[in-house]
């Protein structure tokens, strides 16, 4: 597997040219965005740009950290993924503030407010993980291999995590008295 940023990123290493580094942020600013709102969830879009911000910061600030064992991407938004969580944690462990934040919800021509507001909780419960999966498969499109990518874990990984959380989303909804 190639690394097309690594000539960049050896050459920003080497110079220090911020333009060099402008180019990694725009080659991937929208999918460190997306991994970032995927955690999060829809309706943190401003906590998911403060998250974004800071990734870039962290990488400007440590990308002689970066060991170039895997695509300087799989590194990127692996810490994404983790800023991500951790920026989630410490808003959920304050209990003064309250977290609405749940996937934008679209079943069909016609919304169901109830089985929306069901399916925004069992989301709202799922592991980090797994939730992280449902919304980049669901709302953003990805495939799992991609998923794989951007949370840098095996395309297996993905797969179960998807897997897991549809079934974990089926029982919940039924508990709740919700059909498909």
């Amino acid at each position: 597997m190639t690394d097309e940023d690594a000539p960049l990123v050896k050459t920003f290493l080497a110079t220090g040219r911020v333009e060099d580094f402008e180019v990694l942020v725009e080659r991937h600013r929208r999918n460190v965005f997306r991994i970032a709102i995927a955690v999060i969830g829809h309706g943190g879009e401003s906590l998911a740009e403060d998250v974004a911000q800071e990734v870039f910061l962290r990488v400007y600030r440590r990308l002689h950290t970066f060991e170039h064992r895997s695509r300087f991407a799989t590194w990127l938004y692996r810490l994404t993924y983790n800023c991500a969580l951790d920026s989630l944690r410490s808003r959920r462990a304050r209990p003064e503030v309250a977290l609405a934040f749940v996937p934008a919800i679209h079943s069909g021509t016609q919304r169901d407010p109830f089985r929306d507001d069901a399916l925004a909780d069992c989301i709202s419960q799922l592991p980090d993980g797994q939730r992280t999966a449902v919304h980049l498969h669901y709302w953003l499109g990805h495939t799992s291999a991609e998923i794989a990518g951007m949370l840098g874990v095996q395309p297996g990984t993905a797969k179960l995590w998807i897997f897991r959380a549809r079934q974990l989303l089926a029982r919940c909804l039924a508990r709740k008295g919700v059909r498909s």
